[in-house]
């Protein structure tokens, strides 16, 4: 049934913690948060400010588990884009 496909997962095409939903809708609005900030920051449409985002590295990053940015806040990793943009490499703040 359309039910027990849902709950067992078995004909997802992606793996990982972005194949539950829950963190997938998390991941969303952690991504519309961080692609505000650079909206708003440089004063761009949210179009371009989501093209910039998914087009860095930052992204390519937040999509792996083993990198670990995705457990971070959204100011976090906005401040790692903007290195990454101002910069040309991702630096990290020591703390």
């Amino acid at each position: 049934s359309s039910l027990e496909c849902k709950l067992d997962n078995k004909y997802d095409i992606i793996t990982g913690p972005i194949a539950n939903d829950d963190m997938a809708m998390l991941f969303r609005q952690y991504q519309n948060e961080i692609i505000d900030y650079i909206s708003n920051d440089k004063g761009i449409e949210y179009d371009e400010a989501m093209h910039q985002f998914y087009s860095s590295k930052v992204f390519e990053k937040l999509n792996y588990i083993d990198t670990g940015p995705y457990l971070e806040s959204p100011a976090y990793i906005y401040d790692l884009f903007k290195s990454e943009l101002y910069l040309g490499k991702i630096v990290q703040a020591e703390i």
